[in-house]
């Protein structure tokens, strides 16, 4: 499996108090853990059954390490709000992890958002990736944007960009309806334009909303660690 941060995904939040109360944030909490788990199984489950899937324009490829990528990355966030130290909020979350097997160490930006009025489930992340035997840095945004019916509990389309925090380049796309994947490949296509002015608007807005980041201080390396064991034995 590929790191999450090597291929993947906004979470715009707007929910109505930064900290709900104590028994309707536990509530949220299952809420948000759920409904990411299920977007991460079905997204697990189109990556490695692509059979019947139809790779087409934006580019063919049947490359599905974005896709998957992102659906183990989403499968690690359900895992986190099942933790008494992850919060919801209306903000960007900051926190950490690592996992030893990749020698890699994490410090991550979260932002959601559940809208079940328009049938959406967004979010955003800022991941920072360091190699503790290389020493070498890599910066990543990932925007998520998910068609999700909440009362079947099931994913109706998803679209997932990634690109480089600091210059906005090496856009990835991967867009899913109607069993249909397709993805970006070629920089020169207009395609790939429209996706990278998509992404450096939300970024820009991510950006300005990092100000006002709530640090959890907390490190969840044990949950990133149990998550990437528990997909690699599936």
């Amino acid at each position: 499996m590929k790191k999450f941060t090597s291929c993947s995904l906004a979470f715009l939040a707007t929910i109505s108090c930064c900290f709900v109360g104590c028994n309707k944030n536990d509530a949220l909490k299952e809420k948000y853990s759920q409904v990411y788990a299920n977007v991460s199984q079905e997204m697990l489950n189109i990556a490695t059954n692509p059979t019947g899937i139809t790779a087409t324009a934006m580019k063919p490829t049947q490359n599905m390490g974005h896709v998957f990528s992102t659906g183990a990355f989403l499968y690690f966030v359900s895992e986190l709000y099942k933790s008494d130290a992850f919060l919801v909020s209306d903000k960007p979350v900051l926190f950490t992890c690592s996992y030893e097997e990749y020698g890699d160490e994490y410090s991550l930006a979260f932002r959601p958002l559940l809208d079940e009025d328009n049938q959406k489930v967004l979010g955003e992340f800022y991941v920072e990736t360091k190699n503790k035997s290389s020493k070498q840095l890599s910066y990543d945004y990932i925007y998520i944007d998910v068609d999700y019916n909440f009362s079947e509990k099931e994913i109706l389309a998803f679209d997932l960009y990634m690109c480089e925090w600091d210059t906005a380049e090496n856009v990835l796309r991967s867009l899913y309806q109607n069993g249909i994947l397709q993805e970006l490949e070629d920089v020169l296509d207009q395609a790939y334009t429209e996706a990278s002015i998509k992404v450096q608007t939300e970024m820009a807005e991510f950006k300005a909303d990092m100000e006002e980041a709530v640090d959890l201080k907390h490190d969840f390396t044990k949950e990133y660690t149990a998550s990437m064991h528990t997909l690699l034995q599936e």
